[in-house]
């Protein structure tokens, strides 16, 4: 439960009044969060039925407001409940007034009708005090608006945001989220933001994370943002990773440039795999029929290992510049293949080993890892036992499949009427945005200095001032079966993160990816034996290609 409200309401005709009680209340049914208002009746000692039409919100904080009103709150917006007419209202967006609304932590109502807003910044240990008056018009009504889609906007964004609102003096940037915050369903949220996309309501900056980006730049989506590179006076193109910069160039157009990123990578044991990074789609599957007495992946089902096996092999199928499909290949077949091996669902067995111990039976053979920063690495080379190969997803042409995961990749469109305001803000962004990123920066001075910090960070003392274990020290993860503890990474873990980080690009993919929901949906009736494989693949050659080929 939230904060309570209160009201006060005549008792039957009476004289006097009792007080009446308001909970905002959250619920889980439906599979997504769901926030509502109950009534709590004192008098009666019961809770009554919820209230019609309360603001939906994510993580919603309820008030007492003026004049038979409640507020209720969230990270994006301040609503206002009449609990005479049973109607709410959204009465502004935070971000409307210069404030960060992850960051709100206590709103009050004045007797004269302001609000008192406390706000504070937990990382930075600094707060700040908002007077908002009723009459006042925010200083984003004075000026033209930037629209940021975006599937969900993280506190990250909505700071960058507030800090740019407050700063420029000609635009202001208003966020646009599609998720549903009591849903919670992407693949909804990803089809409305499509659907925008592909329509006069087109944001002007959109955030590429869950997007198609060679299917949507290879219909002239985005805008070019080398021009705004070159004649920028705060950031220069040699500033960036060159590896991240080629990958995000499409059709000589670079459609985005991440703000930090981590890498994602597949791990098996060098006597097993080799060397050498990379392999094939075939070179893979060949490596778990010879192994039949081990799972290729620790509990995978038929859909994560499908997108194992398209993350780095979608262009292997698919020529978006002539807009050919190959989904009735011999080596589409074979894929679909193996994949039938693979259960629908999988069911944790609270007996079993823990990865790490199934790995070194030799009952797993590869380990998918995500990596964040340059501690991450040293897990699965504890697992291995110093015998990793970093072999990486399958790819076409069997180069090195390490992911390159972007955060804070925003693209200017082609139908933006503000393509400068939305550089202004991209500049910004690039310039500050990373600054409490946890992850890879993606420019050359500042990934090399969380390097160097990562080899030599800053002793923690005590109260009298002395030294204490560095924090990474400090960190563990465990299973009951096994456990490791962190260290401060060596040259060599650092230098092989680095490599990593060279090698690695990003795949147009994501869990609402459309070609693989597409496949997923219709190899499922050859996976169940409703249709042949023949049939199958005919139906996902055809759907993908109209998919494709879709102006």
């Amino acid at each position: 439960k939230s904060a309570i409200g209160r009201s006060r309401k005549s008792n039957r005709g009476c004289n006097h009044l009792i007080p009446f009680l308001y909970a905002c209340c959250h619920g889980n049914s439906g599979g997504g969060d769901n926030y509502f208002l109950m009534e709590i009746d004192i008098d009666a000692g019961k809770a009554g039925a919820s209230c019609p039409d309360f603001p939906k919100g994510d993580n919603t904080v309820l008030v007492p407001g003026m004049e038979n009103t409640l507020l209720s709150y969230d990270r994006t917006a301040l609503s206002s409940y009449d609990l005479t007419s049973r109607t709410g209202q959204v009465l502004f967006d935070w971000l409307d007034y210069g404030i960060n609304g992850s960051r709100v932590e206590a709103v009050h109502v004045q007797e004269d009708g302001r609000l008192l807003v406390v706000i504070r910044d937990l990382a930075e240990g600094s707060g700040e005090l908002a007077l908002l008056k009723k009459a006042d018009s925010p200083d984003a009504a004075r000026k033209e608006t930037i629209l940021l889609g975006t599937i969900y906007s993280n506190s990250l964004l909505r700071n960058a945001v507030m800090e740019f609102n407050r700063e420029n003096e000609k635009y202001q940037v208003k966020i646009r989220e599609y998720l549903d915050p009591q849903t919670h369903d992407r693949g909804d949220a990803a089809l409305r933001l499509n659907n925008d996309i592909l329509s006069d309501n087109c944001p002007d900056l959109l955030d590429t994370a869950e997007l198609d980006l060679n299917a949507l730049a290879s219909k002239g989506l985005f805008a070019d943002l080398n021009p705004y590179l070159e004649s920028s006076t705060l950031l220069n193109a040699s500033d960036f990773l060159d590896n991240l910069l080629e990958a995000y160039t499409i059709d000589n157009k670079l459609v985005t440039i991440p703000s930090c990123f981590s890498l994602r990578t597949v791990f098996g044991q060098s006597t097993e795999t080799g060397q050498n990074w990379g392999w094939t789609l075939e070179e893979l599957i060949a490596y778990a029929n010879a192994h039949p007495e081990a799972e290729i992946f620790d509990n995978t089902s038929r859909s994560e290992i499908m997108q194992y096996l398209m993350s780095y092999n979608m262009d292997t199928f698919i020529d978006w510049s002539s807009g050919e499909c190959r989904f009735d290949s011999d080596a589409f077949r074979e894929l679909l293949q193996f994949v039938s091996s693979f259960p629908g669902e999988t069911v944790q067995n609270p007996q079993q080993a823990s990865t790490p111990v199934r790995i070194r039976n030799g009952e797993v053979l590869l380990l998918a890892e995500t990596l964040t920063d340059f501690n991450s690495i040293q897990l699965p080379l504890a697992i291995y036992e110093n015998g990793a190969n970093f072999i990486g997803f399958p790819s076409g042409d069997g180069s090195a499949g390490c992911m390159l995961l972007p955060y804070g990749a925003y693209g200017i469109t082609v139908s933006s009427e503000r393509k400068e305001g939305a550089w202004a803000f991209l500049e910004k962004f690039l310039t500050s945005g990373d600054r409490d990123s946890a992850f890879f920066p993606s420019q050359k001075t500042r990934l090399e200095e969380k390097a160097a910090y990562a080899l030599k960070p800053e002793s923690l003392t005590d109260e009298n001032g002395n030294p204490l274990p560095n924090s990474t020290d400090l960190v563990s993860i465990g299973y009951a079966d096994w456990e490791y503890t962190y260290h401060i990474p060596t040259q060599e873990e650092v230098a092989l993160t680095l490599d990593l980080i060279a090698a690695a690009k990003p795949v147009s993919f994501s869990e609402t990816n459309e070609v693989v929901t597409i496949i997923n949906e219709e190899a499922e009736a050859y996976y169940l034996g409703q249709k042949t494989l023949d049939q199958v693949v005919e139906i996902i050659q055809s759907r993908i290609r109209i998919y494709v080929n879709e102006d």
